[in-house]
């Protein structure tokens, strides 16, 4: 599946801070290509590109992310999957009043 190869790679470019391939901001491309080709429908696309924006700190953007995630989630049906996304979302939070 295309959008599973994309989400891969976003992730891939953020895993390790230090690594040579670190890149968040062609994370985000990917990240944004993995959103698109599901139609913004794929609450686990939409938050690996959360995911992304908080690697590049551009937080508002990752916040408003994961609650987009997080409604897809919750209409889907996939209420576990929501609730591991509100955990980060709060663990996001907290880490940007600290900043």
């Amino acid at each position: 599946d295309h959008a599973v190869a994309l989400e891969a790679l976003a992730l891939a470019l953020i895993a390790d801070r230090n690594g040579a391939s670190y890149d968040p901001a062609e994370s985000i491309i990917v990240g944004q290509r993995a959103c698109e080709v599901t139609d913004n429908k794929n609450a686990r696309m939409l938050n690996s590109l959360s995911m992304a924006y908080t690697a590049a700190g551009r937080f508002d953007d990752a916040v408003s992310t994961a609650e987009k995630a997080i409604d897809v989630a919750n209409s889907s049906g996939k209420k576990k999957l929501a609730e591991q996304i509100s955990n980060r979302l709060l663990l996001l939070k907290a880490e940007r009043k600290s900043l």
